[in-house]
């Protein structure tokens, strides 16, 4: 590509971007499209680009050192003419006083605000719903502690029931067994006494002709007749 066609090449990017910056300026709600086309229009005006038109426009007034001819012949004086022109017209619309560079910025500023605006007001929001948040999933731990404790309140109390009812059984068994020890006991005791009895009786009682008569004598007292 030829220098003078890349040079037509910049200007047309250029003059799309200027239409795109006016029509955002008119309608765009977000910032991104005002400010990248005003940026890209900046950079140009401001440098390599810049540079070259100047190079053209210093070329439109030299002459062939040789033949001391103008250096672009009539058309394409007019060309490059028509160009820098066209590039003037991008370049003076975004000078900083110019009507569409004013309402560029300040459409920016504008947007930003309100973009800063619902940014932060959507931060207040999230802030605000994680706070609620926190705060419900605080009470629901409180309301969980709250059962977990009544939970263990009343398993605590139906082991001390349970207890008591151990005891107590086992307080009725030991007397229960205690009873029957007392009770075999007694007749252990009324057994041996007994058996004492029947071998003092045993041991009172003579054998023979003697024995008998003692007998005798002893039912005869017992009974309080004769035999």
């Amino acid at each position: 590509m030829s220098e003078f066609r890349q040079a037509i090449a910049y200007v047309d990017a250029l003059e799309a971007h200027l239409a795109l910056l006016q029509d955002s300026v008119a309608s765009a709600t977000v910032v991104g499209a005002i400010e990248d086309n005003l940026s890209f229009i900046l950079e140009a005006v401001n440098g390599d680009v810049d540079m070259i038109m100047e190079k053209f426009r210093a070329r439109c007034s030299m002459v062939d050192p040789v033949t001391n001819q103008p250096r672009f012949g009539p058309k394409m004086l007019a060309k490059v003419q028509d160009m820098l022109r066209r590039y003037d017209d991008v370049k003076v619309a975004v000078e900083d006083e110019a009507p569409l560079r004013l309402q560029a910025e300040g459409k920016i500023k504008e947007l930003s605000e309100h973009q800063l605006a619902i940014e932060q007001g959507k931060i207040a929001r999230e802030k605000k719903e994680e706070e609620a948040r926190k705060a419900t999933e605080r009470a629901r731990a409180e309301e969980l502690k709250l059962l977990e404790q009544k939970q263990k309140a009343r398993e605590a109390e139906l082991q001390h029931q349970e207890q008591l009812r151990v005891e107590a059984l086992a307080v009725a068994a030991n007397k229960k067994r205690e009873g029957r020890e007392k009770e075999r006991a007694e007749l252990e005791r009324q057994r041996l006494a007994a058996e004492e009895e029947r071998k003092r009786v045993n041991a009172s009682i003579s054998h023979g002709k003697e024995g008998l008569e003692k007998a005798i004598a002893m039912l005869r007292d017992s009974t309080g007749s004769e035999v």
